[in-house]
């Protein structure tokens, strides 16, 4: 036997070989930055996925058809973590790259997931919006759920039968909330003397688990008095009262949860929250 060759037999093997490439590729805080964009690791997911696809089809034809919509809802996790990787380590040469060089680069980092062209077009375009934002001073910490119309945001109002702040509302008329672009975000919770990874800001009409109305209709379940209006990465709540002023929110097993234990002021308002938001470089 050629003792330069690695023979995978067992499926198991296969199996385990592909969440481990898979953690290696897709991980936020990775100890070696060159893996996840590297043409070879990216031919090696490939071949280990269609390998699998074609092992188990052998046997059951319908496991083609599972295994492309398994990876098909992979594809907007890949892509958050694919857009934070380019944020953090963006590669010096990247300026100079032409497109093609840029489009095998991102098919590179994606891969096992295959990108169809416009999608490495918006891929691209993305990168780029949030890069020329952080040269120019204005570093964004969340990718915007888009915008919310005033109709919009008057029918969120009649749904939680609650006015919304004006601050709060130009917020979502203009970014209607977002999920975490670059890992970690955070904000101080100063009696706490804690550091908070912030995870989404719920916006209105979007996917139901950040969906501001949703989340708000069970009313018996946080502090009377508040909107819920974000989560933190440790399962904490952001909440806010009528009066503007942002809270963090422990979400325990309270008897009642409708009072005000575990909540601690943070700002006075949603734009100074915002401005407490810091970047955390996660190492080990």
């Amino acid at each position: 036997m050629d003792s330069s060759k690695l023979i995978v037999e067992e499926e198991t093997e296969l199996l385990a070989l592909h969440r481990v490439l898979l953690e290696a590729k897709f991980n936020l805080s990775p100890s070696d930055n060159q893996i996840q964009a590297s043409p070879f690791t990216a031919a090696l997911a490939q071949r280990v996925l269609r390998t699998i696809v074609g092992l188990q089809s052998a046997t059951d034809v319908n496991k083609i058809e599972r295994w492309s919509n398994w990876l098909e809802q992979k594809k907007d996790w890949i892509w958050e973590r694919c857009l934070s990787y380019m944020l953090r380590n963006q590669p010096s040469h990247w300026i100079r790259m032409d497109y093609v060089t840029k489009r095998d680069y991102v098919q590179w980092l994606f891969s096992p997931y295959a990108l169809h062209e416009e999608d490495v077009e918006r891929f691209i375009d993305e990168v780029e919006k949030y890069r020329q934002a952080i040269e120019k001073g204005h570093p964004s910490f969340l990718r915007s759920f888009g915008n919310a119309t005033d109709a919009i945001l008057d029918d969120l109002e009649q749904k939680i039968n609650r006015k919304l702040p004006q601050g709060y509302r130009t917020y979502l008329r203009n970014h209607n909330g977002g999920k975490v672009l670059v890992h970690y975000c955070t904000f101080a919770v100063e009696e706490l003397n804690e550091i908070i990874p912030l995870h989404v800001i719920f916006g209105v009409q979007v996917e139901k688990r950040y969906d501001l109305a949703y989340w708000n209709m069970f009313k018996d379940e946080f502090p009377t008095g508040h909107i819920l209006i974000g989560e933190a990465a440790a399962g904490g709540k952001i909440l806010m009262d009528d009066l503007e002023r942002i809270y963090y929110w422990r979400d325990m097993d309270y008897d009642d949860p409708t009072r005000n234990e575990g909540l601690y002021k943070v700002a006075d308002n949603f734009d100074a929250f915002q401005r407490t938001w810091k970047r955390m470089i996660k190492t080990m």
